[in-house]
């Protein structure tokens, strides 16, 4: 029967009671409500059974207050921080529903042939292209126009064993597209799987942001947890919190400045949500 079936939820698989943030979070109420206590107990003259009630409701207090830190730190399910003047916002959400520039990543090649072989019609640049643009050609025409595309190009007339296109540009490079950014984003080997380096990814995300900067006139700019899926990091495994982690901190070493015009929503798929601990990303706002 369906109503038997148990849950497999697991408490505070995210967040540990070790958290070292937890702990620090934790501490400076304690250590004010402590001195509160101390002053108090030392200047009034109570009897000692009461002083003892008031030690032991105090530490009733304590474990409670701590239990609810570590179980919301656990339930976080978004996260606003301020990063170079910017207001920041991670969430779980459809990028496709945000208003504003939504980033779409595409491969060196800004291939748009959605085949299940060069592009997946399930991944999210398949869906862009079937679902939320005027078409394959009028992408391609874009690209095409786009004048700023030309300082990026690494290679030309690329031979492809399985066709596509043949220009190659710079990880990180954006095309604009109404309001989508599409951006170059993997590497494709002969086989047309995508891979990366954990360097790659850094510098791929330092030359989006500057990119970002010269390009999204006000406007709030939505971005993806971008790596996470298809890609081959042939550094080894790498997991989504250490993906989300990158992006904001290369943001924040990117000084680029959004200000008060604009905002940036990092939008994560559920599918994600319990390998994800917001708690530990960044600074709180």
């Amino acid at each position: 029967m369906v109503g038997l079936v148990p849950r497999k939820e697991v408490l505070f698989t995210k967040v540990k009671i070790t958290n070292k943030k937890l702990w620090a979070n934790y501490i400076k109420p304690v250590s004010i409500s402590a001195g509160i206590i101390s002053f108090i107990l030392a200047f009034v003259d109570l009897e000692q059974f009461v002083r003892i009630a008031i030690g032991l409701v105090y530490i009733v207090i304590l474990l409670t207050m701590f239990l609810v830190m570590l179980h919301k730190a656990n339930k976080e399910s978004s996260k606003e921080m301020n990063i170079n003047d910017t207001d920041v916002k991670i969430k779980f959400g459809d990028i496709f529903a945000q208003n504003g520039i939504k980033v779409i990543a595409f491969n060196e090649y800004f291939d748009t042939q959605v085949d299940d072989r060069v592009i997946s019609e399930s991944s999210l640049n398949g869906q862009y292209i079937l679902h939320h643009s005027n078409g394959r050609e009028y992408i391609d025409a874009a690209i095409e126009k786009e004048n700023h595309l030309e300082e990026a190009i690494v290679q030309r007339n690329v031979y492809r064993n399985q066709g596509g296109k043949q220009i190659k540009y710079r990880l990180g490079t954006l095309c604009p597209i109404d309001d989508y950014f599409i951006m170059a984003f993997t590497h494709f080997d002969k086989n047309d799987k995508a891979y990366l380096s954990l360097e790659d990814y850094v510098s791929c995300l330092m030359h989006m942001w500057s990119e970002l900067d010269y390009l999204y006139a006000g406007k709030p700019i939505n971005i993806t947890l971008f790596g996470s899926g298809i890609t081959r990091f042939n550094n080894g495994l790498v997991s989504e919190q250490e993906l989300l982690h990158l992006i904001v901190r290369t943001f924040e070493i990117s000084k680029v400045r959004f200000g008060n015009t604009s905002s940036l929503t990092i939008l994560l798929d559920e599918k994600v949500k319990e390998k994800i601990n917001l708690y530990d990303i960044g600074k709180e706002k």
